[in-house]
């Protein structure tokens, strides 16, 4: 006979992430799913705009990689891009992938990268690095890190191709027409112009991320760090890629870090939630774990109400 299972606990991540953070400080709920239940419902799979925005990341590395560090061997399809982009998406998004690299070239952006690309003195891609950061063991997977004068964390975000998009408020550039947006106030830093405000209070989504990115590439925890987002926003076909920029405020680097902590020693004392929530999400879960036909059903019908 099989034990009787304890609900009062927990399966224990590895480690945290960018978007585990994210997820438990917007719903908890779904934290618990995805992460903590013994029995863990089956995490949906990759869905069009994500694969799209996993094939364009698989393209850009690959080229940038090929052009400034060849020893690297990323050279798609038969590298990154399979490894990103999981199995049955591969051949649906392969076409719109190189249609929307083509155009990313096409308007200009990847010359106004390599541009700042050709003065780097050190220039770091990476796939998926875990590293124990002030006693908090963290994974990430950042895109680009380059040092000019100052270190620069970037990033890609493919948003709208399926749908529609627009550049995000307070971009500093706008490729092709090379406007940038009525609210931002340029300034240069390092001969580079950006958004005056700090980035992490434009863009804190992005912050958590890029911020967590530079501790993983090696920066210590409130650094003078610089982030830089190319956001190819598509609509009606057309693409328009927004430079989002600036600097990550060393405080905000700091309060994040602790929450990073907060999360990590509540998971080992099992005092992320109460028993009785604990036994309670542990019980909802155990009606989503399985493959069967009439699980899957449910999960897919219920997919919208319970948001995992």
């Amino acid at each position: 006979m099989e034990a009787k299972k304890d609900l009062t606990l927990i399966r224990k991540p590895e480690y945290l992430s960018p978007s585990q953070l994210k997820m438990y400080e917007s719903d908890k709920e779904k934290y618990f799913m995805t992460y903590l239940a013994v029995d863990r419902p089956p995490r949906f799979p990759q869905t069009k705009p994500m694969a799209i925005g996993s094939g364009f990341d698989a393209f850009v590395k690959s080229d940038l990689s090929h052009r400034y560090l060849p020893e690297k061997d990323w050279y798609y399809p038969d590298k990154l891009f399979k490894d990103q982009v999981e199995k049955p998406m591969q051949d649906l998004v392969w076409d719109d992938t190189t249609e929307c690299y083509k155009q990313y070239k096409e308007v200009g952006a990847y010359n106004g990268l390599l541009k700042i690309l050709d003065k780097a003195t050190e220039i770091q891609f990476e796939t998926r690095i875990t590293k124990v950061i002030e006693g908090v063991p963290i994974m990430g997977v950042p895109d680009m890190m380059c040092k000019t004068t100052i270190p620069i964390i970037f990033d890609w975000k493919v948003n709208g191709y399926y749908s529609q998009a627009s550049p995000r408020a307070g971009y500093s550039f706008c490729y092709p027409d090379g406007s940038h947006h009525k609210d931002a106030v340029l300034v240069s830093h390092h001969n580079i112009m950006h958004n005056g405000a700090w980035f992490d209070d434009l863009y804190p989504d992005h912050a958590m991320q890029l911020a967590t990115y530079a501790w993983l590439c090696g920066l210590p925890v409130g650094n003078d760090q610089f982030n830089m987002i190319h956001q190819l926003a598509w609509r009606n076909g057309k693409l328009r890629v927004a430079v989002l920029s600036g600097l990550c405020n060393q405080e905000y680097q700091v309060k994040l870090m602790d929450r990073y902590k907060r999360l990590w020693e509540s998971i080992q004392t099992n005092t992320v939630f109460s028993p009785e929530e604990t036994e309670r999400y542990n019980r909802i879960a155990l009606t989503q774990y399985g493959d069967t036909p009439e699980q899957d059903l449910f999960r897919e019908l219920t997919r919208n109400t319970r948001n995992f």
